[in-house]
């Protein structure tokens, strides 16, 4: 069976401890020609986040990657939603509570 992967945002929110936290895990092809797993995180509302981009020659390579990700997001208390279409990480838009831009699900 092939596996079906375009990405993950997870969210953090918890006002006692200030925390406001995004993370990001998309799967995207490069301007090369390559597939890479793409994190990005950082505080919600800002400008200060960051980036890391790992290629991988298949999605079957990457699963394991991406699966100890998703547990670890997890066990760390965020919580996770499908991307529904194309995020654009401008500044407008970094928040990523705009309407339609993701939706919660239940059970990874």
């Amino acid at each position: 069976m092939e596996r079906v992967f375009y990405g993950l945002v997870f969210r953090k929110i918890n006002k006692e401890k200030n925390q406001n936290r995004v993370y990001v895990l998309l799967w995207q092809e490069n301007l090369f020609g390559e597939w890479e797993l793409v994190r990005i995180w950082g505080r919600a509302g800002t400008d200060a986040r960051r980036m890391k981009a790992t290629p991988y020659p298949s999605l079957e390579a990457a699963w394991p990657e991406i699966r100890r990700i998703v547990r670890k997001r997890i066990r760390h208390g965020y919580r996770a939603f499908a991307l529904r279409h194309t995020l654009s990480l401008d500044r407008e838009t970094w928040p990523l509570n705009g309407a339609g831009a993701f939706r919660r699900i239940g059970r990874i």
